[in-house]
């Protein structure tokens, strides 16, 4: 269900929170996570102690300061949910954690893969430069299928079991699928009538992103998007990004489910089928290039995060662009070898790379890239509308040891050799127009709508919200009319008045204070049964320091009050 996700940033501080709304607010959470629920799923929560009314006035405030949300159907029917964006910030303010240190010696089952980023990367060029051909039903042929998988470090045994649904993804593997829909969701691409074809102006920006950069505004996607089916997974989703466990420290992932179950995300019934479908989000963001799982003693599972802890956190706030951003004159450069081969480092700003790949073809796809020139790939290249000139000065300008001197002779054969007359008209766009839009504009543009563009790509979920919220009164219909001494004074009524008064109580699921022999407590009703009048809720006990269920007939009390919140 798509939702609308308000800048986490915006949510008030838990302290401007009264008992009452911190305690909800923690049991909606820990019930629900950002899945929606309805009246009577919430009613269901109600706390001992705390009346009907005083979990409704609470819940209202909830939602006025922005921590829970309303949605209407188009049935009629209104549903809540916590905005997605509010989950990684809201578990950090209502729960604290530990580093339960693993001494032991761990063997890596799973090491991190190279990243997304890169697999991304590369998906792009193949789309950009083959303009991904669709079938007549609307589906991405076979052979380009075949053509992208080649391409990604990401593989589909790195998502076994792992319960993911995207549409327009029947026939691809999910691992591809998994790619063309982060794409697509970022708005790099596009699909028309016979072709998916790439986005000019969100690719630019997004190649002058650094890594760093790119990682965080995926850390978020990837999250809400694909480990967001149901409550329980969003609780471990948000529970492995908590500040403590992103140190690069081992973490148990048993000590984790100890602790879900402790505070009710999950029941001992689910522990298996938790632990498995954990496991299978770990696999997933070892594949991902996040994160290293390991093996000790007893075959228990744990993970480490292989990224930074600003590249986790700042995914879920608007700070990506805090992030270190590079600078033109420091740029690393690539490395042109005698044998064809083109050796590009980790921090090659992918703007370059983007350039790079217009003229080679992948030979190695790693944290060290290798690109290779070959024949066909500057003969693809200068049909494309690339010159030579342009290909020979770029890697002149770029490559950190120059460019050895057969290598340039026989580039230049090459292109002697190319049939000239056969221009690629027709994909002679982004690749070529590249150095039309040169990196300072990029970084210029970049800079100035750097949030814009992670607000307008980085979001998931997003529809108009139902902002009428009830006013506080309509929960006590009549209140006008009933006699002002209820609700004031704490006195003996006629037995009749007193009935009255419970009954009232409970329609407003309000409290009633009664005098039962030397005490006055705040007795909770919920229920009446007649003949005899009996009436049973809920009341404290000082000794046994907890409430407790009673039943009470007009005879055991003497004097009442009805009670009713402030609610202005």
């Amino acid at each position: 269900m798509n939702r609308d996700q308000p800048n986490m940033n915006k949510v008030a501080d838990l302290s401007s929170l009264s008992a009452c709304e911190q305690a909800i607010l923690r049991r909606v959470y820990a019930c629900f996570a950002g899945q929606s629920f309805n009246d009577a799923n919430f009613m269901k929560l109600r706390l001992q102690g705390y009346s009907g009314a005083e979990h409704l006035l609470s819940f209202l405030v909830l939602r006025k300061k922005g921590y829970i949300r309303a949605q209407k159907c188009s049935w009629g029917e209104q549903l809540y949910y916590i905005p997605l964006d509010q989950l990684q910030l809201l578990h950090h303010m209502l729960y604290t954690h530990d580093l339960l240190e693993v001494k032991e010696e761990v063997q890596i089952m799973k090491e991190a893969k190279p990243g997304i980023v890169l697999d991304l990367f590369h998906t792009l060029v193949f789309v950009a430069l083959d303009h991904l051909p669709l079938t007549t039903k609307g589906t991405v042929h076979k052979k380009s299928i075949q053509k992208i998988t080649e391409r990604l470090n990401l593989k589909e045994e790195d998502l076994n079991e792992l319960i993911i649904q995207i549409s327009d993804a029947e026939n691809i593997p999910l691992h591809v699928a998994i790619i063309l829909d982060l794409l697509h969701n970022l708005q790099l691409v596009t699909r028309e009538p016979k072709h998916i074809v790439v986005q000019e102006t969100p690719l630019y920006r997004w190649l002058n992103m650094n890594t760093e950069q790119m990682t965080s505004v995926l850390v978020k996607i990837v999250t809400e998007r694909y480990g967001a089916y149901h409550p329980e997974m969003q609780h471990w989703c948000s529970l492995i990004c908590q500040p403590v466990f992103l140190s690069g420290q081992w973490v148990e992932i048993e000590h984790l489910l100890d602790w879900m179950t402790r505070e009710k995300m999950i029941n001992s019934s689910q522990r298996d089928e938790m632990r498995i479908r954990a496991k299978a989000w770990l696999r997933a963001l070892t594949g991902f290039g996040w994160m290293d799982v390991g093996v000790v003693s007893g075959n228990r599972i744990c993970f480490r995060w292989s990224i930074s802890a600003d590249e986790v956190l700042n995914a879920f706030h608007d700070d990506r662009g805090n992030l270190p951003t590079s600078d033109g004159s420091t740029t690393s450069r690539f490395y042109v070898q005698p044998d064809f081969d083109i050796i590009v480092l980790p921090d090659v700003p992918y703007v370059l790379r983007w350039k790079l790949m217009m003229f080679t073809e992948i030979g190695k796809s790693d944290r060290m890239s290798i690109y290779r020139l070959t024949k066909d790939s500057i003969t693809q290249a200068v049909k494309r509308g690339v010159g030579i000139d342009e290909i020979m000065n770029f890697m002149a300008e770029y490559s950190e040891t120059g460019v050895p001197e057969h290598i340039s002779l026989t580039l230049k054969q090459w292109d002697k050799d190319t049939n000239h007359s056969e221009v690629i008209l027709s994909s002679s766009g982004i690749e070529t127009r590249m150095d039309s839009f040169s990196e300072q504009q990029v970084k210029k543009t970049w800079n100035d709508d750097r949030h814009n563009f992670i607000k307008e790509h980085g979001s998931v979920h997003s529809i108009h919200i139902e902002d009428d919220m009830p006013l506080p009164e309509s929960f006590f219909p009549g209140i006008e009319q009933i006699p002002m001494m209820w609700t004031r004074e704490f006195r003996s009524y006629h037995f009749s008045t007193g009935i009255q008064m419970m009954e009232q109580a409970i329609l407003w699921r309000t409290k009633v204070k009664v005098s039962l022999g030397a005490q006055e407590v705040d007795f909770i009703p919920l229920h009446i049964m007649h003949n005899p009048y009996v009436i049973s809720g809920e009341v404290y006990n000082p000794v046994m320091m907890q409430y407790e269920r009673i039943q009470l007939s007009p005879s055991d009390w003497k004097e009442l009050r009805l009670i009713v919140p402030n609610f202005t």
